[in-house]
C-alpha cells in the first residue's frame, strides 16, 4: 500500500517555476534515514537524528499522485529505520516520513533493497525525476512494466479485481464457470466438469490420484491461501496473532490485554494481600509495620540477651573473664586451647630435662654455664683450622701452630712460608737424617727462622723431605 509523505515548505517551493504559475520539474537525488522516532512537519528543512544518506536510488511514475522508489545500500552499516526522507540536487529537504513503528532494520552482512509506493495527496508526481534508474522495479500498470501479482481462479472468475493479472489456468477455470452458468442445459464440448453430470474417468488425461500427485502441490496450496499456515504440532509465528477476544476457558490464549491486566501493581497487591500473613513466606518491607532495623533496635538489647541466655557471653574479638574458664579436657589440637594440668605437665622439671637431653651434644647450639665443672673461660676453643699432611689450626687464646713437609734438594737449601704470619713469637721444630760419614750433627736442619717461614739446608747429597712443626703466638 502507497506511503503517504509530507512535502515540506521548502520542497513544495521548489517544484514552483520561475513565474509561480505552474509546477517545474525536480529531481530527487538522495534518501535519508533517522532512527528516531519523528513527526514529520512541512517546516522541516532536515531529518531529525539523520544517520546515514544513500545516493543508490531510483523511481518512477506509476500513478499521477504516487510514484515507485528503490533505495539500496550494500554497505556493511547497520542500523533501525525509524523515518525517511527525500533529497533534491541541490540538498533541499523534498519529503519526509515516519512512523512509530521501525520500518525495517539492516544488518552489517546484509544488503538493504528497499521497494515503496509513494503517494503524495497535493503534488502532481510527473513533476518528479530521478537520477539513477538502472534497477528501477515498480509495480506494474497499465502503461509502466514492472512486479505484477497473479490472480487466484477465485479473484479470476469474481473479475473484480484490477492489479492483478490473470493466468491462462485461471482464465480457463473462469471462463468454464461462465460457461455453465450461462449455457446451462446446452452441451458443449466447453461445458463439461463440475456441474455437467458427467462422470469421466480421466480428468486431462489424469486418474484422481495422478491429478493431485502433479498439481496439488503445497506450492499450490500456498498459493491459493496467500499465506502460511501454522502447523498444528508446533511451529513459529512470524507476525503477531491477534484473537478475537479475552479467554474463557483454562486452554484459551491469552491476550497481552488480558494478561497486562492480571499483573498491575494494584492487581498483584490484591492477590498477595489474600494470601500473606503468617505461614505465607513472604518476605515483606515491614514487619507489624517496622523495618527490621527498627524492630531490632526495639526488642534485641544487650539486656535481653543477657537475660535470655542467663549470663554474659563472652566477646571473640577479646575480653575479659570475670570467672575460671573450666576446660572438658587436655587439648588434642594444636588450635584448642590447652588446661592448667597440661601446661604444669609440660614445665616440670624432669619433663623439661628429659626434653633438653634430647637436644644436647654437638651441634645443639645450647650454652651452658658449666662443662664438667668449669666455666667456659677456662676452656681454649679453636678459631679456625685445616687438617692434613700440611696443614694449621689457630686457638681463641691467640696461640698458633702449622706443620708440613718441605722438600729439600741435595746440598742445597729451601724455603717454607707458614699458611699465617706469627704475630710475636714461634718455635720451628723439624725431623733431620744423622748420618755416620759427617762430621756434623745433623745432614739436614733449619737453618733460619721469622713470624712468616723459614729456610731449611741439606749438606747430604741426596735430595730429603723435611718434616716441621712451628707453634707460637
Amino acid at each position: 500500500m502507497p506511503l503517504t509523505w509530507t512535502v515540506t515548505d521548502a520542497g513544495r517551493a521548489a517544484l514552483l517555476n520561475a513565474q509561480n504559475n505552474g509546477l517545474a520539474p525536480v529531481t530527487i537525488a538522495e534518501f535519508g534515514l533517522t532512527e528516531t522516532v519523528i513527526a514529520p512537519a512541512v517546516t522541516d528543512s532536515a531529518l531529525a537524528g539523520e544517520v546515514k544518506r544513500i545516493a543508490t536510488l531510483s523511481g518512477d511514475l506509476v500513478d499521477d499522485d504516487t510514484i515507485h522508489l528503490i533505495v539500496r545500500d550494500e554497505s556493511a552499516d547497520t542500523f533501525t529505520m525509524q523515518g525517511m526522507a527525500l533529497y533534491l540536487d541541490d540538498g533541499t529537504l523534498f519529503a519526509i516520513y515516519g512512523q512509530a513503528d521501525a520500518i525495517l532494520t539492516k544488518t552489517a552482512d546484509s544488503v538493504m533493497l528497499l521497494a515503496v509506493d509513494i503517494r503524495f495527496s497535493d503534488v502532481n508526481a510527473a513533476s518528479l525525476t530521478f537520477g539513477d534508474t538502472n534497477f528501477l522495479n515498480p509495480p506494474a500498470t497499465v502503461e509502466t512494466s514492472g512486479v505484477v501479482e497473479l490472480a487466484t481462479a477465485a479473484e479470476t472468475e469474481a473479475g473484480a479485481d484490477s492489479q492483478r493479472a490473470v493466468t491462462p489456468a485461471g482464465l480457463l477455470a473462469a471462463f468454464n464457470v461462465w460457461m455453465n452458468a450461462n449455457l446451462d442445459g446446452a452441451w458443449t464440448a466447453y461445458n463439461d466438469g463440475a456441474g455437467s453430470g458427467l462422470d469421466a474417468d480421466l480428468w486431462r488425461g489424469l486418474t484422481p490420484d495422478e491429478f493431485l500427485t502433479n498439481s496439488v502441490t503445497r506450492a499450490l496450496i500456498l498459493s491459493l491461501l496467500e499465506y502460511t499456515p501454522v502447523n498444528k504440532a508446533g511451529d513459529t509465528m512470524e507476525g503477531a496473532l491477534i484473537l478475537s477476544g479475552a479467554p474463557t476457558a483454562d486452554l484459551h490464549a491469552a491476550t497481552k490485554q488480558y494478561i497486562d491486566g492480571l499483573v498491575t501493581a494494584s492487581a498483584l497487591l490484591t492477590k498477595i494481600g489474600s494470601v500473606d500473613g503468617s505461614g505465607s513466606g513472604l518476605d515483606a518491607d515491614l514487619w507489624r509495620g517496622q523495618t527490621p532495623s527498627q524492630f531490632l533496635d526495639a526488642y534485641i538489647t544487650a539486656s535481653r540477651i543477657i537475660s535470655e541466655l542467663g549470663y554474659t557471653p563472652v566477646d571473640r574479638s577479646g575480653d575479659s573473664m570475670t570467672g575460671r574458664l573450666t576446660l572438658s579436657s587436655s587439648p588434642t589440637s594444636n588450635m584448642h586451647a590447652a588446661n592448667k594440668g597440661y601446661v604444669d605437665n609440660l614445665v616440670s622439671a624432669n619433663a623439661l630435662f628429659a626434653k633438653i637431653k634430647t637436644k644436647d651434644g654437638s651441634g645443639s647450639g645450647l650454652d651452658a654455664d658449666l662443662l664438667d665443672g668449669k666455666q667456659g673461660s677456662d676452656y681454649v676453643s679453636i678459631s679456625s683450622q685445616s687438617l692434613g699432611s700440611s696443614g694449621y689450626r689457630i686457638y681463641s687464646d691467640g696461640f698458633k701452630e702449622c706443620w708440613g713437609r718441605l722438600y729439600v734438594g741435595a746440598n742445597s737449601t729451601a724455603s717454607e712460608s707458614f699458611p699465617f704470619t706469627f704475630g710475636s713469637w714461634n718455635n720451628v721444630t723439624s725431623s733431620s737424617y744423622v748420618t755416620a760419614n759427617k762430621n756434623t750433627a745433623d745432614d739436614v736442619g733449619i737453618t733460619s727462622k721469622s713470624l712468616s717461614g723459614f729456610n731449611a739446608s741439606n749438606y747430604h747429597d741426596r735430595s730429603l723431605y723435611v718434616e716441621w712443626h712451628a707453634r707460637g703466638v
